[in-house]
């Protein structure tokens, strides 16, 4: 399968570029063509070098308006596939627009002849100021967290939406490979140094103000720094903070720590938080999307209200003062595996299968329209609402004469005809639970948890979930 990944300019260090390598990589070692697509190249360009194949479709100079660079950027990447093949998949990353600039490409060129255009952003919506028509052009939107996925679905109700996270590089929960903690509180921090998206400023006056003996260690870099540690030094406690600069392999810099602190303004994901889980250390983070995908609350870490130096300072001083149990690091370890970069591939795949088939599935009821002599009447929306119901109920009926496999077996050949449909996915999460299949449980009752606006559904979804984390 030929994969097509379409990027803006990055800046080639960071957890979306971690995220895409990993991905690239894992579906290359499973058979598949990966192309990179860039609009721009990275700010350090030297990054592309770990990528295996990389395509830049819109270099140019000159003043342009936002509109000359979408289009350029969809005339030479349509003039680049011309000569490279068409893909199998296109995944229209980082920026909502991109789903437009992908379906402009083939504009020459009925809509079910188009590959599949898959939305994948790293963000919440609104951080790229996206509006709903951002969205719609997309055939289908995967999800990197299910708060994202809920702020999509709002802004775009038909389309499928499917959770599918963000990888982690398998570590075996050895005791050599969890990070040891010390006796006194020792913070860890690892990321961009600002004050804008990462809310430096919130973690720095929130340990000034803790009691009691404590250590801070961050690991990054950024143009305020400097300022940071002047302010540090003005308040006596620069003995106490340690700026470690940006490191390569940041993890086997740390060898200590009790907690990681994330007091980010906005997240879609958080891999810094799934990556100190992995090795043991607790989190403590801000209510971001990210942070509500990842922190289990009193089992994993804890979260605290956004900008708020109070509520960290509060979970520290709890924390210092015993009063906050640090979980286990077997525990922390354990509930970010379903993380793991081959379950993660896995869902990557289970989409595109999906919308492969949905598409061909489009396409046959097209050509068949186009060539019947009667003209036919769309399903409203009341009417496909309808007859999914239907569905279920008949589904639910034949789990009383046939074994859960037959039934899943069912179960999933509709739901590859519907994609959107909130019962069915219950239904394979709640089947593939039953079964053991913990990954593909995970993945529908994500979905569930995502789209439907039933409370009680939700809680179910919720459950388990949290039960799937272990």
């Amino acid at each position: 399968m030929i994969i097509d990944i379409m990027l803006y300019q990055l800046y080639g260090r960071g957890g979306l570029e971690t995220v895409l390598l990993h991905v690239s990589r894992g579906l290359k070692a499973r058979g598949h063509r990966v192309r990179f697509m860039f609009h721009d190249p990275p700010i350090i360009e030297k990054w592309m070098e770990e990528l295996d194949e990389v395509h830049i479709c819109s270099t140019y100079s000159g003043e342009k308006h936002e509109q000359d660079h979408r289009d350029i950027f969809s005339i030479r990447y349509r003039n680049a596939i011309e000569q490279l093949g068409f893909p199998d998949i296109i995944l229209a990353t980082f920026r909502p627009i991109f789903g437009y600039m992908a379906r402009a490409a083939f504009v020459d060129m009925p809509k079910e002849q188009h590959p599949p255009i898959i939305s994948w952003i790293h963000g919440p919506p609104e951080a790229y100021s996206a509006p709903a028509s951002h969205f719609i052009d997309a055939d289908a939107h995967i999800a990197i967290s299910y708060p994202v996925g809920q702020k999509i679905r709002a802004l775009q109700p038909t389309s499928p939406i499917f959770f599918v996270g963000n990888p982690i590089i398998s570590l075996p929960p050895s005791q050599a490979q969890l990070v040891q903690r010390p006796a006194y509180l020792k913070i860890a921090y690892v990321g961009q140094i600002d004050t804008a998206v990462k809310g430096i400023p919130v973690l720095l006056e929130a340990c000034r103000q803790l009691k009691g003996d404590w250590e801070l260690e961050l690991y990054g870099e950024g143009y305020e720094r400097i300022t940071f540690m002047q302010w540090c030094a003005d308040n006596g406690i620069a003995d106490r903070v340690h700026w470690k600069g940006w490191q390569n392999q940041v993890w086997s810099q740390i060898k200590e720590a009790s907690v990681l602190v994330l007091p980010s303004n906005s997240e879609g994901f958080g891999m810094v938080l799934t990556e100190a889980l992995q090795r043991g250390i607790p989190v403590v983070a801000s209510d971001t999307d990210g942070a509500k995908e990842v922190v289990v609350p009193g089992a994993n870490g804890w979260m605290f209200e956004r900008g708020s130096i109070e509520s960290l300072r509060s979970v520290l001083q709890g924390i210092i003062d015993g009063e906050q149990q640090l979980p286990s690091k077997e525990q922390c370890h354990r509930s970010v595996q379903i993380y793991d970069v081959e379950r993660v591939l896995d869902h990557f795949e289970r989409v595109f299968d999906i919308m492969l088939l949905y598409k061909q599935l489009t396409a046959d009821q097209a050509s068949a329209h186009a060539q019947a002599s009667a003209a036919t009447v769309d399903k409203s929306t009341a009417a496909v609402a309808a007859e999914q119901e239907q569905l279920i109920k008949e589904l639910l009926e034949r789990m009383k004469q046939q074994k859960p496999e037959d039934l899943l077996k069912a179960a999933e050949q509709l739901y590859l005809l519907y994609p959107h449909s909130l019962y069915l996915a219950s239904l394979l999460g709640q089947l593939h639970a039953q079964l053991k299949d913990s990954n593909k449980a995970h993945f529908y009752w994500k979905q569930v948890l995502i789209s439907t606006h039933d409370p009680v559904l939700r809680q179910v979804a919720s459950r388990y979930v949290e039960r799937l984390r272990g």
